[in-house]
């Protein structure tokens, strides 16, 4: 069978590392952790061919929700503090192979 192109996941744009990508701890979706290493504030897109992110929270260093992230077609966007560490709650499910 031949395989599905996609890309894990995408972070666009300059100045930011992706620090972790876990499993929550509370078993509630994956933490990602974003780092801004530019030293100027901005915003990145994060995005997957193969998977679909159908929420969004960001949260504090131990997990604990604090806002609502707005979930577009293309993925979510993430404010980004200037050398700043954010962290985002998603729930992510397999996109089919028609998506």
């Amino acid at each position: 069978m031949p395989g599905s192109g996609g890309s894990f996941l995408n972070v666009d744009g300059d100045g930011v590392e992706v620090e972790t990508l876990k499993p929550a701890e509370d078993g509630r979706g994956y933490i990602l952790r974003l780092l801004e290493t530019s030293g100027r504030p901005h915003a990145t897109q994060i995005s997957s061919g193969l998977l679909k992110i159908e929420r969004a929270r960001q949260t504090n260093a131990v997990e604990d929700d604090q806002s609502e992230i707005p979930v577009g077609k293309d993925g979510v966007q993430i404010a980004l503090p200037a050398n700043g560490i954010v962290t985002v709650r998603m729930l992510l499910t397999p996109r089919s192979a028609r998506t």
